[in-house]
């Protein structure tokens, strides 16, 4: 089956794409552009900081599954990534976080099996593994916040509100 989404599949072939030309830039997106570069070794530093804080308060947190960071490696998280056991526990969590102001977003809303069923004979429940990320991944952020409000905010609703995260409808 042919997608109209996939461009190596309606005949382009995909290493040979269109080029993307970057002409000049104004003097104030090249400004923009200075500043950030200055400073994006002090923002990915605090980011790293902060994702590992609020690993560190997650960790002990049965529900939660955490990245697994290979040895030498140094992600920048933009936003840090975690999975929750469940779909209840994912939205109460999602809840709580959001109404104290936690930076908090839905990585995927609805499994690829799910979004192209119309396309695929199987039925999208036959992808437990999909559906258990759609369900249940999260995005953590901003964690580039220099004051350790996000952690402490985020170990704040783990601890004082853990009781109705566990408790699920299984």
């Amino acid at each position: 089956v042919r997608s109209p989404l996939n461009p190596a599949q309606s005949g382009m072939n995909p290493n040979h794409l269109p080029p993307i030309e970057l002409r000049h830039l104004s003097p104030v997106q090249a400004g923009i552009g200075i500043s950030i570069l200055k400073r994006l070794d002090r923002i990915n530093s605090l980011r790293r900081q902060n994702a590992h804080l609020l690993m560190d308060l997650i960790a002990n947190y049965q529900f939660i599954t955490l990245p697994k960071i290979p040895a030498g490696s140094q992600p920048v998280f933009l936003r840090l990534p975690i999975i929750v056991k469940d779909k209840v526990c994912s939205d109460r969590l999602f809840q709580l976080l959001s109404k104290l102001g936690i930076g908090v977003s839905r990585s995927y809303t609805r499994s690829l099996p799910d979004i192209f069923s119309n396309h695929n004979s199987t039925a999208p429940s036959s992808f437990p593994g999909a559906q258990h990320l759609a369900e249940g991944m999260q995005l953590i952020g901003p964690p580039e916040e220099e004051d350790g409000h996000l952690s402490a905010r985020t170990g704040e609703a783990l601890q004082h509100q853990p009781r109705p995260l566990v408790e699920s409808e299984d």
